[in-house]
C-alpha cells in the first residue's frame, strides 16, 4: 500500500465512514457506530490515546483531519473494519457473528451459508517459496476455480492448449484449513491433477483435481444475475486472508487478531457494476487480504455466487469477476461450470480473443497482474528453511552453525520485495523490521530494543556485468583504505538506516550479507565500531573491501566475530585486485567439503586476482556481453553466483598435440580448475561448423588432485582439443 497523507487518510475514512454506516451526516455516523461498539469487543485505545469516537468527532469538525495523528487514523480505520467489515473465524465448518451482522448467524442466511463453507479451500502450492498460493472453491465436477494469478505461481501458459505446471511443482486444495484446535482432524491435500483452463481475458483459472472430490464438498452455484440488479445487497467472502505488511499492520491486527491464513468469513456489501482497468467487475466491501484471492462472493440471499475476488485497494474497494460475464463464454460454461441459469453468449468478444489464444498469438491481458498488485496472493515465505531462523542464536557471541544459517536466511530474502521481508520477520517473531532503500542499495533492520539484524542485499546486476563494471579505485577512512564503490553504497543508506536503529533502541547489532551486500556489512561493522555495539559479522560470498592498514583494524576489532563463507569456486570473492580478506573463512569446497581457516590466526588469506588477470577477465566478459546484445538472457546474482551460459572456445594442449575429443558446455569455474590440473591454456576464439554441435555426450575428467573421476553429461556447445 502506497502511504497516505494526512488528508488523503482523512478523506477516505470520511468517506468509508459514511458508506458502511449508511449516513452522509458523520454526526449520525458517531451514533450508529457507538452502538455498533457496545456489541463487539472494544477497539478503544490501550495507550491512553484518544478514543476512536472523539477522532470521529474531530473528523466530523474538520474533514481535511488536520488535528488528528496517524494513530487516531488507525483506531478509526479499526472501527470501520472490525465494527463495520469484520472477518469472523471459521470453526467445524460453522461461525459466530456478532454486532451488525448477528442475523448472518440465523435462520436461513446461516443455512444458505454454511452449505457453501465445505467447498471452499486453500491452493496449496508444498514445494514453492510461499506458504500458500490463494483460495479455490468447487464449480464443477472435480473442478475448481481460482484467480489466474494463483493458478500462475504454479503453472503456466494461456487459453486451454498447452497449458502445464512449471518445473518441481505440484498443487492442491485442502478444504480443512481452518482454525487449529487440538482434536481436530488434521489437512488434507487433494491434488490437483490438470490444468484446464487459464482464462485470457478474465482473471479466472479452472482447475481439476486427481481424485474424485466427495460429496461433502458439492459445486457451488454461480450467478447469472446482472451486477447492477445486486448492488447493495449483503454478501460474503469465504476465504484465507493472510498478514499482508503492504496494508496497515495495526488495523489489520485489530481485525484478525494475528490469525492468519486460516478459513474466514468476511461480509460486507455489493457495490454494484464498476470499471476496474478497463474491465466491467463487480465492488465489494468485504475485508480481505493477500490470500483471498480466488474467493467467491456469495449472496446471501440467494445463496448463489455473484464474483470471483481477485483485487482490493486499501479503503476504497475490493473487485471480483462477475460470474454474469463468465456464463457468457461458451469455453467456460463447456467446461462445465455449475451456473444457477444461462445466458446468450457473446461470441463476437469471446470468439476472436479464443482464435487468438488458439492460434499461439500473443493476447493482451486486459487485465494485467500489475493490477492486481494491490493485494494478490499471500506474500511468500522465501525458504522451506525459513522456520530454522533462530533470533536467539544471534546473541551467542562466539562462532554458531543455527547463528550463521539464520544470518544465511536474512541474506537470502532481502533479495525480496519489502512485503516478502517483512513477513519473513513477522513469521520470525521479530517485533519490528524496517526497510531501508536508496538508489540500488537496499537492506532491512529487524529486532527488538536489545538485539537487531543488519542484512544488506547483494547487486541485483548480471553477474557479469556487475564484475565488467567493477573497479579497484578506493577511498582512505580512519580505519584504513576501503572499495570506494562499496563505502559509497553503505553512505547512501547510513543516514536512514541508523535513524531506524535509533528507533528500536540502539541495540545490539549482528551484520550479514551476501555478494556486495557482505562487503557492506563489513563497511558498517567498521563504520559502526564507536556507535554501536557490533556482535559479530557473517558474510556470504563476499568481494574483499580494504588494503593498507583496513586488515589489520578488522582484526584487532573483529578477529573472533567476524565470520565469511565462500561456496567452492565462486568467483566473486576473488575480486577486486590488489584488495585483502580478513575474518574467519569457511569455504566449502566440491562435495560441500568444508575448510575452517582463521586467516587472522594463521598469516594466510584467499587470494584476489592480479590486476593482470583482472583485466582479462573484465575483456573477457566484455566481449562476451556484446556477443549477446542479441537478446541472449543473462543470469542475475543469485544464492552463490558462478558463471552460466559460457561461450565456445578452441582448447589446445601445450604439448601441441592436438586431437578432437568432443564438445561440452562448461562453467569458466570448471574450466580454471582443469586448466590448473591439466595444463591447459584457453584461446577465446568462436567455435564455428562444428559437426558435434548440439550432441550429448557423456565424459569422465580425473585430475591428478582429484580422488575420483567427474562425471559430465553435457550438451556440446565448446570444441575441446587435447
Amino acid at each position: 500500500m502506497t502511504e497516505l497523507s494526512k488528508a488523503e487518510r482523512a478523506q477516505r475514512n470520511a468517506d468509508y465512514f459514511r458508506k458502511v454506516f449508511g449516513s452522509e451526516d458523520l454526526k449520525s455516523v458517531r451514533n450508529s457506530v457507538e452502538e455498533a461498539m457496545s456489541g463487539v469487543e472494544s477497539v478503544g485505545p490501550a495507550d491512553g490515546g484518544r478514543h476512536p469516537l472523539e477522532s470521529l468527532d474531530v473528523l466530523g469538525a474538520d474533514p481535511t483531519g488536520s488535528a488528528l495523528t496517524m494513530q487516531d487514523f488507525d483506531r478509526l480505520e479499526a472501527i470501520i473494519f472490525a465494527v463495520g467489515r469484520p472477518a469472523y473465524i471459521i470453526d467445524n465448518g460453522s461461525f459466530a457473528a456478532d454486532g451488525p451482522w448477528a442475523a448472518l448467524a440465523t435462520g436461513v442466511a446461516r443455512q444458505k451459508i454454511e452449505a457453501a463453507i465445505p467447498s471452499v479451500g486453500r491452493v496449496e502450492v508444498p514445494r514453492d517459496f510461499r506458504p500458500y498460493a490463494g483460495t479455490g472453491f468447487v464449480v464443477g465436477e472435480n473442478l475448481l476455480m481460482t484467480n489466474r494469478h494463483v493458478a500462475r505461481i504454479f503453472c503456466s501458459g494461456i487459453g486451454t492448449k498447452m497449458l502445464k505446471f512449471d518445473p518441481g511443482q505440484i498443487a492442491g486444495i485442502d478444504f480443512l484449513r481452518e482454525l487449529p484446535l487440538a482434536g481436530k482432524p488434521d489437512p488434507v491435500f487433494l491434488e490437483i491433477s490438470d490444468i484446464v483452463m487459464i482464462h485470457p481475458y478474465w482473471d479466472m483459472a479452472l482447475l481439476k483435481t486427481k481424485q474424485p472430490l466427495p460429496d461433502k464438498h458439492p459445486p457451488l452455484k454461480l450467478s447469472t444475475t446482472s451486477p447492477q440488479d445486486l448492488a447493495s445487497r449483503t454478501v460474503v467472502v469465504i476465504g484465507y486472508p493472510a498478514k499482508d505488511p503492504r496494508n496497515n499492520e495495526k488495523v489489520q491486527e485489530s481485525i484478525f487478531g494475528g490469525r492468519y491464513k486460516i478459513k474466514r468469513l468476511m461480509p460486507g456489501e455489493h457495490g454494484g457494476a464498476v470499471n476496474y482497468h478497463g474491465q466491467d467487475v463487480m465492488a465489494h466491501d468485504t475485508s480481505t487480504l493477500g490470500g483471498a484471492s480466488g474467493s467467491p462472493v456469495l449472496d446471501v440471499e440467494s445463496g448463489e455466487i455473484v464474483g470471483l475476488h481477485f483485487a482490493g485497494e486499501y479503503m476504497m474497494s475490493n473487485y471480483a469477476v462477475p460470474t454474469i460475464h463468465m456464463a457468457e463464454d461458451s469455453r467456460i460454461v463447456d467446461a462445465g461450470v455449475n451456473f444457477s441459469g444461462t445466458r446468450p453468449p457473446q461470441a463476437a468478444f469471446y470468439q476472436p480473443l479464443w482464435e487468438k489464444v488458439d492460434r499461439n498469438e500473443i493476447v493482451d491481458l486486459d487485465l494485467s497482474e500489475a493490477a492486481n498488485a494491490d493485494e494478490g496472493s499471500p506474500p511468500p515465505a522465501v525458504d522451506p528453511l525459513l522456520p530454522r531462523f533462530s533470533f536467539e542464536s544471534l546473541s551467542n557471541t562466539d562462532f554458531d552453525w543455527t547463528a550463521a544459517l539464520s544470518t544465511a536466511l536474512a541474506s537470502h530474502i532481502v533479495y525480496f520485495d519489502e512485503p516478502v521481508i517483512k513477513e519473513a520477520c513477522d513469521s520470525w517473531g521479530l517485533e519490528q523490521c524496517h526497510f531501508v532503500s536508496h538508489d540500488d542499495t537496499e537492506c532491512f533492520v529487524a529486532g527488538d530494543g536489545s538485539l537487531a539484524i543488519v542484512a544488506f542485499r547483494g547487486t541485483e546486476k548480471k553477474i557479469a556485468d556487475w564484475l565488467t563494471d567493477l573497479n579497484s579505485i578506493g577511498t582512505t577512512q580512519s580505519y584504513g583504505r576501503v572499495h570506494r564503490g562499496f563505502w559509497g553504497a553503505f553512505q547512501g543508506v547510513a543516514q536512514k538506516l541508523e535513524e531506524k536503529i535509533s528507533d528500536l533502541g540502539s541495540p545490539t547489532l549482528v551484520l550479514t550479507g551476501h555478494s556486495l551486500g557482505g562487503a557492506l556489512s563489513v563497511i558498517a561493522a567498521a563504520e559502526w565500531i564507536e556507535k554501536y555495539n557490533v556482535q559479530s559479522v557473517y558474510t556470504f560470498g563476499q568481494p574483499a573491501v580494504g588494503r593498507g592498514h583496513f586488515p589489520d583494524f578488522m582484526r584487532e576489532n573483529f578477529d573472533h566475530r567476524f565470520f565469511r563463507f565462500v561456496n567452492d569456486d565462486d568467483i566473486v570473492p576473488k575480486v577486486p585486485p590488489f584488495y585483502r580478506h580478513t575474518g574467519q573463512l569457511f569455504h566449502f569446497g566440491p562435495g560441500n567439503d568444508l575448510q575452517h581457516r582463521t586467516e587472522s590466526l594463521f598469516g594466510e588469506e584467499t587470494p584476489t586476482m592480479s590486476q593482470e588477470q583482472f583485466d582479462q577477465l573484465r575483456i573477457e566478459l566484455l566481449r562476451r556481453r556484446m556477443e549477446t546484445e542479441n537478446g541472449t538472457p543473462g543470469t542475475q546474482e543469485g544464492w552463490f553466483p558462478s558463471f552460466q551460459r559460457p561461450q565456445p572456445r578452441t582448447l589446445h594442449r601445450k604439448n601441441g598435440r592436438k586431437r578432437r575429443v568432443s564438445s561440452m558446455s562448461l562453467t569458466d569455474e570448471d574450466l580454471d580448475r582443469f586448466e590448473e590440473q591439466f595444463l591447459w591454456y584457453v584461446e577465446a576464439q568462436p567455435a564455428t561448423g562444428d559437426p558435434l554441435q548440439g550432441t550429448a555426450i557423456r565424459i569422465r575428467i580425473k585430475g591428478p588432485n582429484d580422488p575420483s573421476p567427474v562425471n559430465y553429461l553435457l550438451t556440446c556447445t565448446r570444441r575441446l582439443w587435447l
